[in-house]
């Protein structure tokens, strides 16, 4: 019966039109479901092994009165744990129990109280640490959280065991990446450091690894490259080393390099969150939006709470002009990290472009809270208050994010265009020759120029910055 139950759970196993014809014999659907309610909670009462099936059963049931969903996966943790589960995770029965609403911790249960997955590589760290280290049995179950993003719950057990030994390189590499997760840099900075310096004599490929996230961390970037090459040739296996490899491929713009080491990082585990976020990254350096955005939303899947994932989301929606797509995605991040500044500038720009002024402005304010030197900021507060009439405050703005960074193209032309507004053509021509001096190939300001020649009378001068403007704008732009 339970095999039953959970073959009709889901098409991919038979179709329902199959089992019941049109001659009205769902009545035996609907008496399996009856079923169900009162198996649901019997299955997790026998003993022995949990098989798939009566986990499938469990999560499919319609819950007896009284029985919350809470109160079911609490049990089914219980139980797994208790009493294991007879066969491996493999990544097919994963998505099985994800779409009957299994949730991360009845995952992490069956992961970590079944048998090892046969076509899953048993690692040179792994095999190496489980002779030597004391901590070796939790070694492959805190990697394979912090490669989940859940590294806040491994952080006390990490540092447990640091307080016991504080040279143990391989948990000081994984505490500074659960310390990044939890956006604590300072601490991460202060393990990777800390590996460094203890591991004057890499030998395994173990040690090289926890080199090639450290020095990655405290960008250093070749010798970074050189730690995660060796930790890939000493173990093939280590996924972790394939994507501390492609981030340095990515770094030195070798994306398709860095693509196959991201995969391969995916290949041996396909649910590496920075695996997807970090190719997300590889393909949006090549122009390939949709594959990143797939990788991105493959990497919040994972984890919930990836901020830096909405965000890149966000600005890739913003880049084509999807300013509706956009701004959800900035607003999770900021759901998330009430401060994040990406998010907030991502988000502000998205609101000007859509002429949503009073939400922009709003999000510059608080840009500009956060960081009162943010250049963008005044920028983009700047062209607002052009957009709203009020010149004046426009110029202030333009004229502090030059003082902020007087080779902005974009700051000379904004507050040229505002010069421009005032009828006050000569300093707006000499801010879009400023441009031009910055960036002789920038249409927008020969034309905005043209426009302040022609307002003064200057046809002549006119007529050739447009004819420029008119070359330079004809080239490639990005597509919406």
């Amino acid at each position: 019966m339970s095999i039953l139950i959970a073959a009709i759970s889901r098409n991919r196993f038979l179709d329902k039109r199959a089992m019941f014809s049109r001659s009205g014999k769902y009545a035996s659907h609907v008496a399996i479901l009856v079923i169900m309610a009162s198996f649901a909670f019997s299955v997790l009462s026998q003993t022995g092994p949990l098989t798939y099936p009566q986990i499938l059963t469990a999560l499919n049931a319609k819950l007896p009165a009284g029985v919350t969903r809470a109160k079911l996966m609490s049990k089914l943790v219980t139980d797994v744990k208790a009493r294991k589960v007879d066969k491996p995770l493999t990544s097919d029965r994963e998505d099985d129990l994800r779409q009957a609403g299994a949730t991360d911790e009845l995952i992490d249960a069956i992961r970590f109280n079944s048998p090892q997955n046969p076509t899953r590589i048993d690692t040179v760290v792994e095999r190496a640490a489980s002779k030597n280290d004391p901590a070796a049995g939790d070694l492959s179950r805190w990697r394979e959280t912090v490669r989940r993003r859940q590294g806040v719950s491994v952080l006390s057990d990490l540092s447990t065991v640091l307080n016991r030994d504080p040279t143990n390189t391989q948990v000081l590499w994984l505490r500074s990446m659960a310390y990044s997760q939890t956006r604590q840099f300072d601490k991460a900075e202060l393990d990777s450091r800390a590996v460094v310096n203890l591991l004057k004599l890499p030998k395994t490929a173990g040690d090289f690894a926890a080199l090639c996230f450290a020095t990655l961390n405290l960008q250093l970037f070749v010798d970074s490259q050189t730690n995660c090459g060796k930790a890939v040739e000493l173990d093939p296996g280590l996924p972790e080393a394939h994507v501390g490899l492609g981030i340095n491929r990515w770094v030195g713009n070798q994306f398709d390099l860095a693509i196959a080491e991201f995969t391969k990082a995916i290949e041996l585990d396909s649910r590496y969150a920075a695996a997807y976020f970090n190719r997300a990254r590889a393909y949006q350096s090549k122009q390939k939006p949709d594959l990143a955005l797939n990788d991105y939303s493959r990497a919040i899947e994972i984890d919930r709470k990836y901020i830096d994932a909405y965000v890149s989301k966000g600005s890739i929606y913003g880049q084509y002009k999807q300013y509706d797509r956009a701004i959800p995605e900035f607003t999770n991040a900021i759901s998330l990290e009430p401060n994040n500044l990406s998010a907030y500038l991502g988000r502000a720009i998205s609101y000007l472009s859509s002429q949503q002024l009073a939400l922009a402005e709003s999000d510059y304010a608080k840009v500009l809270q956060l960081d009162p030197r943010n250049m963008l900021g005044y920028l983009g507060r700047g062209l607002l208050h052009d957009l709203k009439g009020e010149t004046d405050l426009a110029i202030a703005d333009d004229s502090k994010a030059i003082e902020i960074n007087p080779n902005s193209k974009e700051a000379y032309f904004n507050r040229g265009l505002a010069y421009f507004h005032k009828k006050q053509y000569v300093p707006a021509i000499a801010d879009y020759t400023r441009a031009i001096e910055i960036d002789p190939n920038y249409g927008a300001a020969y034309r905005g120029r043209s426009q302040a020649y022609g307002a003064r009378g200057d046809k002549r001068l006119a007529d050739a910055d447009r004819k420029r403007a008119d070359q330079l704008e004809g080239a490639p732009r990005l597509a919406k």
